[in-house]
């Protein structure tokens, strides 16, 4: 029989292995980001950056940002804190930065996945590794829009960057809920980031509502101090103060008078039958593998809780409203909820879902039957391993669809190069030409082939697309044409 000392020693090393898997699977995403170049938006919300750079401004990226948020609040969107995150990219004063982006977004999602798991308190740094690794591994290589989670930096800022800071976000909710004396940092903290997150995408600012309530609802039914409650309510507040804010901008009216929305009744119902369908779609073998491997760590860290886990009905079904709610404001909005930056979100919070609630009941269980009856025959519990393994593998018979493998083959085909290539031409042309009106080859067409990292649209034959002008605008020229055979 192994001694508790053997037992952590084997743990950590298996946590070690698991971590390297990961930070494996993530080296074709790194490779092929070098390759990422800036396109459409990123150019629409940067060029103001760069006009306050060409005329020496100091502090030109707080300028813009500022510039940004009051332009697009009143002609076009009201989502104050994506603005002001899209307006700060990389490589508007260096072109060749542009490809931290990937970077930056894979560190957001590790850092706050691991943060928010080790402030629960119920994993040591070994079992948030434990149980973080095979979480961020599904994350990332079964993302359904891989550019628009990692390499396209205004879609994935404003969706997947800020979903990151909703989870550190929730985080220092569990630590401040779990707090029994006063932290004045951590305080601030909550309440700024409540409002900040109110001016998120829509789907990232319902959910902070969400989470803002069912935090303060907690705070009572648990008996928290005068103090806790007080902030937690404040929390609340706050958070749907932000998003009432962005929710009434005018720029909402402008942009959805082109499109066609559900009623709220409508969305609310649609929202659901959307969730159902991801449940059903998503919890495959690769999945329920990684949850079957977890379920006796689960067990002994709901043991060492000290919690009952009575409700897990309650909780099942709370967890699916907040999961399905993700998609009531793009279905009230435009109709229908299928945008990848929109879809990747929605894919990380169902991890989520699945995770926590595996979990929770695995703890309802505990508190019924011994941990050593549950998991003690390691017989059982092995074939129920060897079972997800062998359906996880039937998954594996075609990684076409894994990141890693898409990533790969993006530059095993030569065509993340060529792209790479047209951009870069562009680039040092509208960078060097004296010319005030200029015409561009086509970088999209039958002889350079989508790439994943592409977008699917380029600039047009007239000078008045917005692309077109949001091109002009940050290279300083007139007019930019697309060249016609």
């Amino acid at each position: 029989m192994q001694t508790s000392a053997e037992q952590r020693k084997r743990a950590l090393i298996i946590a070690i292995i698991l971590a390297a898997i990961f930070l494996a699977s993530l080296v074709p995403l790194l490779s092929l980001a070098r390759y990422n170049r800036p396109v459409l938006d990123d150019y629409s919300f940067a060029w103001q950056q760069a006009i306050n750079i060409r005329q020496g401004l100091s502090f030109p990226g707080l300028r813009a940002a500022i510039e940004n948020v009051s332009r697009y609040y009143y002609g076009w969107q009201g989502t104050f804190t994506g603005i002001a995150a899209m307006t700060l990219r990389p490589g508007v004063a260096d072109y060749r930065l542009y490809t931290l982006s990937t970077a930056i977004l894979l560190a957001a999602l590790i850092f706050s996945t691991l943060f928010l798991l080790r402030s629960t308190k119920l994993f040591n740094w070994t079992q948030t590794l434990l149980v973080g690794a095979p979480l961020l591994f599904l994350a990332v290589q079964y993302v359904p829009n891989i550019r628009e989670a990692f390499f396209w930096y205004n879609g994935s800022v404003l969706y997947t960057l800020l979903y990151c800071v909703q989870l550190v976000w929730l985080g220092l909710g569990l630590r401040l809920f779990k707090r029994e004396g006063r932290s004045k940092a951590l305080t601030a903290a909550v309440l700024i980031l409540s409002f900040i997150l109110g001016g998120a995408n829509y789907i990232t600012a319902l959910l902070g509502v969400l989470f803002a309530a069912a935090i303060a609802a907690c705070a009572f039914m648990f008996k928290k101090s005068r103090a806790q409650k007080t902030v937690f309510v404040l929390s609340f507040v706050l958070a749907l103060a932000g998003l009432a804010i962005s929710a009434a901008a005018p720029g909402n009216a402008v942009r959805g008078a082109a499109l066609t929305g559900l009623s709220p009744v409508s969305a609310i119902i649609k929202s659901f039958l959307y969730a159902g369908r991801d449940l059903l779609y998503w919890t495959d073998p690769s999945t329920l593998l990684v949850i079957v491997a977890l379920l006796p760590l689960f067990a002994r860290a709901a043991e060492r809780s000290g919690y009952k886990f009575k409700y897990p009905l309650l909780v099942m079904l709370a967890s699916f409203c907040f999961f399905a709610a993700q998609n009531t404001p793009a279905l009230f909005a435009q109709g229908e909820a299928s945008a990848g930056r929109m879809r990747d979100i929605v894919w990380f919070m169902y991890l989520w879902l699945v995770f926590g609630n595996a979990f929770y009941l695995t703890g309802w269980l505990v508190n019924r039957l011994p941990e050593e009856k549950l998991f003690g025959k390691k017989r059982t519990y092995l074939a129920l391993v060897a079972v997800a393994l062998a359906l996880c593998a039937v998954r594996w018979e075609n990684t076409s669809g894994v990141t890693a493998a898409v990533c790969a083959e993006e530059m095993s085909s030569g065509r993340a190069q060529l792209y790479a290539q047209k951009w870069d031409a562009r680039h040092e042309y509208l960078t060097a030409a004296p010319e005030r009106d200029v015409e561009l080859e086509a970088i999209l067409d039958e002889n350079s082939p989508y790439a994943t990292i592409a977008p699917d649209s380029d600039i047009q034959e007239s000078p008045d697309w917005w692309y077109n002008q949001a091109l002009g605008y940050f290279y300083d020229k007139d007019t930019i044409r697309l060249k016609t055979s």
